[in-house]
């Protein structure tokens, strides 16, 4: 039966062996394909019809890798070594899933590759759930005798795309390669502008997005790059609450013959990579480390379409978790400390909370505090985690009973990795604190190296 762009929940992997083994994924109706092709694993192309990039006779179907500096679909360095390259191909294994997740169970592949340069094993896993997003991550193994420094991981990179006379598709036909591509990430990063979403252009450059450890702490780890004269967009969110750096290179190319031009090439390559002082990790001998997962699609449509593609995705597979009340989504309401957060406070935050139909009321920073100081004090308290004794003797037992007899839920903050300087952990220990390594300065967070 046809499948149409409505109902389409394609869930298949193609595997051709051969001297350049060929991995194709289709999931909902968008196609990605990889090849094994001298000693590398690389990206190969998507499209958003439905159809493996081999069955169109005469076209170039399936994207030129050659085109590209470094077309490796996974990126990891080791002990100061580029390992994008040097693998021998081991197997390629695919699995259904046994137990399904929230009634979707999941197509698995793994293709397993042994680095000639070091005794590493690298597993490449993709996971398919009938939606139109895949999920990428690898595992590496030392199978050798001593630690192994890993500099750099990129759980997924390589060409996106590649166009010809890409300009006769953009408006008006005016070769302005800055029109051909947006890229939508959350433009502020403060604390309380998390959600602020910008599309910008893409320029014949490199261009990168960072996120917590080199630029913004709160930038989620998101973006969607849309293709302004074809009219897909890919999308993708990375699993990782660390540093992170998304990577674009957009490369014209115009190639020419006298005075005349006989090809004007755009090239797209991205990467989807940590960020982090290096090393990353230390890999002991025989341990194994996963990197964090790539929730990635490509689909005809717009923002709202991508959008509700990931949150088909997110809630098929990846929240799997029983669901609190059956409910994967709540109406939240938070009281912080730029008021008095005393009891009749919060019964009347509480009050108003259920009248309009809030699901869970939380109680933010400053419950710790006495009342009145919230605001200068929530910062310094930090650490002992008690409540106030003056607010709530009863440590929230009358308000938590309160919130729960108007059908809410009761939330409450905390911050478990601030360490204030006016609480009793930091009087009693101060050599808790985590100091800045430039400067010797003391910060505000627990030094987590310490057992």
């Amino acid at each position: 039966m046809q499948k149409t762009l409505a109902d389409a929940d394609f869930k298949n992997i193609y595997y051709q062996p051969g001297e350049k083994p060929v991995f194709c994924y289709r999931f909902g109706m968008t196609v990605y394909e990889e090849v094994f092709d001298a000693g590398r694993l690389v990206a190969a192309g998507w499209n958003t019809s439905g159809y493996p990039l081999n069955v169109l006779e005469g076209l170039p179907t399936r994207l030129d890798y050659n085109l590209f500096a470094e077309p490796q679909a996974f990126d990891v360095e080791v002990n100061g070594r580029s390992l994008a390259c040097d693998w021998e191909f081991v197997d390629f294994f695919q699995q259904e899933e046994s137990e399904p997740l929230n009634g979707h169970a999941l197509l698995h592949g793994t293709i397993t590759l042994r680095s000639r340069i070091l005794p590493l094993l690298a597993r490449v896993h993709t996971l398919l759930d009938g939606t139109a997003v895949m999920t990428r991550y690898f595992t590496l193994e030392n199978q050798g005798d001593h630690p192994m420094n890993i500099s750099a991981i990129a759980p997924l990179c390589g060409g996106m795309e590649a166009m010809n006379y890409w300009e006769t598709c953009l408006e008006g036909g005016k070769p302005d390669i800055e029109k051909l591509y947006s890229l939508g990430t959350f433009d502020a990063a403060g604390w309380g502008q998390e959600g602020l979403f910008r599309w910008h252009a893409l320029p014949d450059a490199g261009y990168s997005v960072y996120g917590r450890y080199r630029r913004d702490r709160h930038r989620h780890p998101l973006f969607l790059l849309r293709n302004n004269a074809l009219g897909h967009i890919f999308f993708a969110q990375l699993g990782w609450a660390g540093g992170y750096a998304f990577h674009f290179d957009l490369n014209r190319a115009d190639e020419a013959w006298g005075m005349e031009r006989v090809d004007r090439r755009a090239r797209l390559a991205f990467t989807i990579a940590l960020d982090s002082p290096k090393p990353l990790l230390v890999l002991q001998p025989g341990e194994t480390f996963e990197t964090p997962r790539v929730h990635i699609g490509c689909i005809q449509g717009n923002l709202d379409d991508a959008v509700n593609a990931m949150h088909a995705h997110i809630r098929a597979s990846v929240f799997t978790l029983p669901a609190a009340r059956g409910v994967r989504g709540w109406v939240e309401a938070g009281v912080g400390p730029a008021r008095v957060l005393d009891f009749p406070a919060l019964q009347h935050a509480a009050d108003k909370a259920a009248a309009v139909g809030v699901e869970a009321l939380i109680v933010d920073a400053g419950w710790s505090c006495p009342a009145g100081t919230e605001i200068r004090e929530w910062h310094r308290r930090c650490g002992d985690w008690l409540a106030d004794p003056e607010k709530y003797g009863d440590d929230f037992a009358a308000i938590r009973q309160y919130v729960h007899d108007r059908g809410m839920l009761f939330g409450l903050w905390m911050d478990a990795e601030r360490l204030g300087n006016a609480s009793r952990a930091f009087q009693e220990h101060p050599e808790w604190m985590a100091r800045r390594y430039v400067d010797g300065m003391r910060t505000s967070m627990l030094d987590m190296s310490r057992p």
